[in-house]
């Protein structure tokens, strides 16, 4: 089933996706994928797990964004690589699609 997402890129260029699963999320951060509670707006992102190891660019948008959202990443955290934001998990698991309050405010 598809997912209607966004992808923040290290580039910090935003756009609309539509993610398809396990393998979609995975093309998109370039490895294995390590998900992030959004805190504050109740979505929740991907990243790849060794996006620091790998020395995937640095990507100031999404690192702001956690940050703004009470992610909790600690004062020297930061997000390298891209990142895909979609919206809660439903009752069986599977992930929803991302707020359009979340795409506006994303400027989507």
């Amino acid at each position: 089933m598809a997912t209607k997402a966004i992808l923040i890129e290290a580039d910090n260029s935003v756009r609309a996706i539509t993610i398809e699963g396990y393998d979609d999320l995975n093309n998109a951060v370039g490895g294995y994928i390590q998900g992030i509670y959004l805190g504050d707006t109740g979505q929740f992102a991907y990243v790849n797990e060794d996006g620091i190891a790998l020395g995937l660019p640095y990507n100031d948008k999404a690192t702001k964004l956690c940050f703004a959202k009470n992610v909790g990443l600690l004062p020297f955290d930061y997000i390298k690589g891209n990142m895909i934001i979609v919206g809660p998990a439903d009752d069986d698991g599977n992930d929803t699609d991302v707020s359009n309050e979340l795409a506006a405010e994303l400027g989507l």
